[in-house]
């Protein structure tokens, strides 16, 4: 899990913190050389890094991190902070974007798939939804896929 705290605005990063086993210290390494060159979340997004397995993902974390952030600065994005959402529970929905093997039964989880199906299909089960997710990657394509079939705010979860 990464929090990657950056200004809204013109999307200049401020730090980063990572939880988590393999490659976080290569991750957090590139985002500490982002912050010493005064990189914004628009830079990041284009790093090319390199990656030693033979099947990589097509954008690494770190380039995920960047999209999400340069969506919240051209307002593609909103994001929801815990405290928000734990105040608005009893309106929120919470989607969980990980896959089937990921989740908990107590979660009351969907998975990506069939919240886009049954949001075509029903509309808008309540007005703030936020995606959960362990790599970053779906809780933050998320939102965009909501709003394209329910036409309302998604909001991937900010630490």
């Amino acid at each position: 899990m990464f929090t990657l705290p950056f200004d809204p605005g013109d999307g200049t990063i401020f730090g980063a913190q990572a939880i988590g086993e393999s490659g976080v210290d290569k991750r957090i390494d590139v985002l500490a050389t982002a912050i010493a060159h005064r990189d914004t979340v628009f830079d990041i997004r284009d790093y090319d890094l390199a990656c030693a397995p033979p099947y990589p993902a097509a954008k690494d974390t770190v380039n995920v991190l960047g999209m999400i952030g340069a969506n919240v600065v051209e307002g593609i994005a909103d994001v929801v902070h815990l405290d928000e959402l734990l105040e608005r529970k009893d309106e929120a929905t919470v989607i969980d974007t990980r896959p089937p093997e990921m989740r908990r039964p107590k979660d009351g989880s969907t998975a990506t798939r069939t919240s886009r199906l049954a949001s075509s299909e029903s509309g808008p089960p309540t007005p703030t939804r936020t995606g959960r997710c362990s790599r970053t990657v779906r809780s933050g394509r998320a939102p965009t896929w909501q709003r394209g079939y329910w036409q309302s705010t998604g909001y991937p979860l900010a630490a």
